[in-house]
Formats: structure tokens, C-alpha cells, sequence
């Protein structure tokens, strides 16, 4: 993606029309955070670790009706958190409560994604323990990207790949979606989930998570830079940026990389930090 492009994707962002659908969430006091209001654009919360960041994630996952791990809950420890939330220009509160959370409300669970380098990371070494791969993968189909896609793929890694693809492993315990497990050739040197890199693998995940989601879906992304060069870092968030425009995603994200904040507005940072016992956002 040229410079000018990117930049004019970002411009575009801001534009009336690519609001969030959250426009408030508040904590109500949970790990000392109180209420976090939403910009028009995206929402990056940046801090050091263990201020927070983690906490407001594992809120909205709540909020959303979005499957909930053990560290999820262990954050939340059974403390109400609540949104206000705009849809059909309508504003209304979600809690993290039965009957109350955003899919009570007719949401399309469907249209919520969560990401990060340790779900990444699991589907990878699910793929690279399984003894009989092989006819595993036989039962599907490999679906070959198109070479507008592998453009984008080529951007974001970094690498001249002449082919990609990915097969979708469905219905695997423990999983509530569909596990990628990705081809990819650079000349004569072909390779697979099991033998890439953890970055590389990481950023094939986040584009096939982005590339599979609806228009106006909420992705929610924790610390995308995790393992990936700083050239990747931003072309990564050049490419969130010209998906935002055409798809209208709704993007949440924390970060403490500094090449990702360069490329969003002051007034989509929110920065949680802690001074003497205090936390400040």
C-alpha cells in the first residue's frame, strides 16, 4: 500500500459513518477503572502492563456475549461491568449479565471477533502436535487466495509468497471457530502452519480473521504487535485502516507499540496508567 493511500485510508476513517458501536463502558471501579468514553474511529488503549488494558478487554468480551476463558473471568471476578451502546440510532445499556448482554439484544454474535498472539499461538501448536495431520486435513478443502489477497498478504509479512491458502478445521473441542491451518510457497519452497515462523504465523491469522469478517463487525484485537517486525506493525495498521473503510469494522485494540499509535488520532488513544494506587484513563 503506497504512503498516500494509507494515509488517505485514514482520513477517510474519521469520516462520519465509521463510529463504533460502543460509545461508553464502565467498569465500575473494577482493577480501580471507572468509565471509558468511545471516539468516532477506533479505540486503542494503550499502558504499561498490569494497569488495565487486559481488564477493559475481558469487560466487553462479557458485554458482547463473546466465549469467556478462565483468565477472562478470573479478571472480571463476578463484578458488574456495563455499556452504553448505539445501534439503529438507538442508545441503550448492556450489562454482563444473563438476558442483558449485547447478543440479548438481537446482536449477531457473528459479527463479534476476538484476537491475540495466544489464541495464535494454540492453534499453531494444535497443528504441529496432531500425529495424523496429514488425513486430518484430507477431509477439507484448501481455500487459494486470490492474488488481490496475496498483495495484502505479501504487505503484511513482508515476504514474495507466489501462493497461499488456508483449510478451515471445524467443530474442534475447546474451540468455538473454525482453526486455520495455512499453505504458503515462496518460489519452489513450499511450507505450512507446523514449520512457519510464531510472527508470520501471526500475522496470517489476524488477516484471515479480518479477511473472513463481515462488514460492521466489532474486532477486537490485544496487542497486535506481539512478535512482529515494526515494518509489519505499521503495514498492519495501514491495512486495519483501508478494511475499516470498506468493511465499516468496528475496531477496539490495545497496544504498547509506538508505530501503531503513530498512525491513529490523539482522540482514539486512551491511556490507562497507575500512579499511587490510582488508576488515571
Amino acid at each position: 500500500m503506497r504512503s498516500a493511500k494509507a494515509q488517505d485510508c485514514w482520513r477517510r476513517v474519521y469520516e462520519k459513518g465509521h463510529t463504533g458501536i460502543f460509545t461508553e463502558i464502565d467498569l465500575n471501579g473494577l482493577n480501580g477503572i471507572g468509565k471509558i468514553t468511545f471516539p468516532q474511529g477506533p479505540l486503542v488503549v494503550c499502558g504499561l502492563n498490569g494497569a488495565g488494558k487486559s481488564t477493559i478487554v475481558s469487560a466487553l468480551k462479557d458485554i458482547i456475549g463473546l466465549p469467556m476463558s478462565d483468565k477472562d473471568q478470573h479478571k472480571l471476578n463476578g463484578k458488574t461491568v456495563s455499556a452504553i451502546v448505539h445501534i439503529n440510532d438507538k442508545d441503550f445499556q448492556c450489562y454482563n449479565a444473563d438476558a442483558n448482554r449485547l447478543v440479548d439484544h438481537g446482536f449477531d454474535i457473528d459479527k463479534a471477533k476476538y484476537m491475540d498472539f495466544e489464541l495464535s499461538t494454540a492453534i499453531q501448536t494444535y497443528m504441529i502436535k496432531q500425529t495424523n495431520l496429514d488425513e486430518v486435513l484430507d477431509q477439507y478443502e484448501e481455500h487459494e487466495l486470490d492474488p488481490n489477497s496475496i498483495e495484502e498478504i505479501k504487505y503484511l509479512v513482508g515476504k514474495e509468497y507466489t501462493h497461499c491458502g488456508f483449510i478451515e478445521l471445524d467443530d474442534i473441542e475447546g474451540y468455538s471457530d473454525s482453526l486455520p491451518f495455512f499453505n504458503v510457497a515462496i518460489g519452489e519452497d513450499e511450507y505450512n502452519s507446523t514449520n512457519m515462523g510464531t510472527g508470520e504465523h501471526f500475522l496470517l491469522y489476524l488477516f484471515w480473521c479480518i479477511y473472513k469478517a463481515r462488514g460492521d463487525t466489532i474486532i477486537i484485537i490485544e496487542e497486535p504487535e506481539t512478535f512482529i517486525s515494526i515494518q509489519s506493525q505499521i503495514h498492519f495498521t495501514d491495512f486495519l485502516a483501508e478494511k475499516i473503510v470498506k468493511k465499516g469494522l468496528k475496531v477496539i485494540l490495545t497496544t504498547h507499540s509506538p508505530y501503531i499509535l503513530n498512525s491513529v488520532k490523539n482522540e482514539s488513544v486512551r491511556i490507562v496508567s497507575r500512579y499511587s494506587k490510582r488508576v488515571y484513563t
